[in-house]
Parts: structure tokens; sequence; C-alpha cells
């Protein structure tokens, strides 16, 4: 795994945040110190609001750092403190640390990535720091409907241009192919030809579907790298708020150890199984 990489505390100024529908918002800010260190796959943690109420930080996969030192996030509002952030406004200053855990590893020959939910968020940055490697990355996006891809027309939150276009699945069949994300990748492992067969899959987003990426990258015997989400409480491994159960070890922190791990590395049947977690 990486080292540790060097955190910053930082007064973030929002430059805007647009809210997509009730749930969605994008927002960004300008932190340039963590801009020019952070790599795809890291988060950062954001106060919500200058009161003890919530009293955590949120964490956020970064969807996007600039070299001009801005940072992109992608965000579902499910609660009060992204709430409280979905009200923020440009000329604000939000309290931000980072850039926090390991991400993914260097690009070097051809990479799916399959994301759901806001687990898209680290493949967009992916896809923008690859420079001329981008066109190595075939994307898989999963999405209960149209609505929930509606981030994708937003400038920072575009594919860049010279990517093949991502594949793109909604369980209502709004946009793209119905049904799971999971199958559009299980049928294109099954069918694609070996000279353009995917050396490793990266995966972001709900539990359930990392765990089926991983056991298809393993049988089609395939590095896969899942970046984890859960609940955070301090985002640097002192408390126990993160952990989730591992193979060769009792558990992992998420923020410190992550939260991108190989998946091999990951007790999926444990966190599957909450009789058997004990972490």
């Amino acid at each position: 795994m990486d080292t540790k990489p060097r955190k910053h505390i930082v007064k973030a100024q929002v430059r805007s945040v647009r809210r997509l529908d009730n749930r969605w918002f994008t927002l960004c800010a300008d932190a340039p110190e963590i801009a020019r260190e952070a790599r795809p796959g890291q988060f950062v943690q954001v106060r919500a609001g200058e009161s003890a109420d919530p009293l955590l930080n949120r964490p956020f996969s970064l969807a996007g750092a600039s070299r001009e030192g801005q940072i992109d996030l992608l965000i579902r509002a499910v609660g009060r403190g992204t709430r409280l952030l979905a009200q923020a406004q440009a000329g604000d200053c939000l309290s931000v640390i980072g850039p926090l855990g390991q991400g993914f590893p260097e690009i070097r020959d051809r990479v799916w990535t399959v994301a759901g939910g806001t687990g898209l968020a680290p493949f967009l940055f992916l896809s923008h720091a690859a420079g001329g490697r981008a066109a190595q990355i075939t994307n898989f996006y999963g999405a209960c409907s149209a609505a929930d891809c509606r981030f994708l027309e937003l400038p920072p939150f575009k594919f860049p241009a010279g990517q093949a276009p991502p594949v793109i699945t909604t369980e209502d069949g709004g946009l793209g192919e119905k049904g799971l994300v999971t199958a559009a990748l299980e049928s294109r492992l099954r069918d694609c030809p070996d000279e353009l067969r995917p050396d490793a899959i990266f995966t972001c987003g709900p539990m359930a579907m990392m765990n089926r990426v991983q056991a298809l990258a393993a049988a089609h015997g395939m590095a896969c790298f899942a970046s984890l989400e859960a609940f955070m409480g301090c985002g640097f491994g002192a408390c126990m708020g993160c952990v989730v159960p591992g193979k060769d070890r009792p558990y992992y922190h998420v923020c410190e150890d992550g939260p991108v791990f190989p998946a091999e590395r990951i007790d999926w049947e444990r966190i599957g199984n909450p009789e058997k977690n004990n972490v």
C-alpha cells in the first residue's frame, strides 16, 4: 500500500454549489494545498457547519482536483450534515481536511471501473488525472434512474474527451441499459476478446455491488481494487468507527488503511453477515 499522505486542514472558499434535484448536488471549492497533492481514490473530511451539531466531519471522495487549486465533490443529501452543505453559498468558507487515505494504484495497462451511486466520484477524478492514459479506462456506472446521472452533464463531472463513453445502467431503464451494472460487467467480461480484456478492475459503491464485482474479477483472474465507503469518526485511524473485517488481519481502518484496498484482503462474507462480523 502507499505511504501515508500528508494531510492539510484548510479553510476552503466555496466556488459553487449546484443542486441537481432534491437529493444530489455538486460542491466546488478552492483548496490548493489539498488539490495539488490529492490522488484519485483519496477523500476529504468536510465540516458541515460552525456549531457542534452535527458534531462530526463528513467524508467525501474527491471527484476532481485541478491544477488551479479547485476540489470537486459529488454529494447526495441523506442527513443533516449533507443537507447543511447543500445550503452553502459561493464565498462561504468550509473547514476541510485532506487529502486522506490511500488512493488507487497508478494505471499502467487497461482498467475497467465499476461504480454505483456517489461511488462514481473517484473515477471521474481518475479519468481526468490519467491524461494520455484516459483512453485505457472503461467506466461502468449503475444508477436507479436517469435523474441520478444528471451531474454527468456538468463540465467538471464530464468524462474527458477521447475516452470511450461510459457504460450506464439504470434499474428503471430510463437511461442506458436496464438492469444492474454488475450484469453489464458480467456480460462484457464473458464476451470480451482476450486482447481487450482489462488488467484490473477498480470499484466503488454499495458493498453488495463491490462484492459481486470482486467475485467476477477473481473468476476471470483479474486484479481488483475496491474503494470502500464507511461511516467515520476521526478520518485518520484514531477511532474504530470505520473498521471492516480483513482476511489477513482482524480488521482494517477504511480511513487510514484504505479507502482503496486490494479486494482480496477484505472479508466480504463477514461484511455481509453481521453475526460473523465481530470487529
